[in-house]
């Protein structure tokens, strides 16, 4: 991968990682249930303006948090998954295919698996999680919570928290143990068939 994306993320007292991907960050507004749109806006952002592919930097067409509710369901305890509205997202994008993956019984791979796959293809994670457990250890049943992640070693992985912790890197284990429990439900990132053109079908 390309030296600019694994570099200058995190301080310098930070643990090495093996990937790490240079994805923007932002608030979500206080007391307001929008971790998953600041989430998606980081994303978009990270493909418009650092994506390895000049080609499809320049025809990524990103929006502000604002336009992104405009096609999700937010109610009171974050957004209500929905593939459709991710397609839709995704089909404004240009470049960008937002995949909605859930096992319901329990997911087959361990999220370190996932994310590492992931991330090291090139494209951040959005784990759906309790924001609670991963920060206190305590779980909470109020809705679940959802982070960017884009870098990992063989212990660790970082994590833009949307809820004010930006670049941050947490014990794999422990944002295991905090993977929403119900629906194990993340969302993937990838180029469309669009995109994928453009990059040459190496993407």
């Amino acid at each position: 991968m390309p030296d600019e994306l694994l570099t200058g993320w995190l301080s310098s007292s930070t643990p090495d990682l093996d990937c790490l991907l240079k994805v923007p960050f932002d608030y979500q507004p206080e007391a307001e249930n929008q971790c998953f749109v600041y989430c998606v806006w980081m994303v978009m952002h990270y493909v418009k303006n650092k994506h390895p592919d000049e080609a499809v930097r320049k025809s990524t067409r990103t929006f502000s948090p604002e336009e992104i509710m405009d096609y999700l369901t937010i109610v009171e305890g974050g957004w209500r998954p929905d593939q459709d509205e991710l397609t839709l997202i995704s089909e404004k994008t240009r470049t960008i295919k937002f995949n909605l993956q859930y096992w319901q019984d329990g997911s087959p791979n361990q999220l370190e698996d996932l994310l590492r796959k992931e991330i090291s293809s090139g494209m951040p994670v959005i784990p759906f999680i309790d924001g609670l457990q991963l920060r206190e250890g305590v779980r909470d049943d109020d809705g679940v919570h959802s982070v960017v992640a884009a870098g990992y070693n063989d212990k660790m992985v970082a994590i833009h928290d949307p809820w004010g912790y930006p670049e941050d890197v947490v014990k794999i284990e422990r944002l295991e143990d905090a993977w929403d429990p119900m629906f194990n439900q993340l969302v993937t990132v990838s180029l469309s068939n669009r995109g994928s053109k453009l990059a040459g079908g190496n993407s």
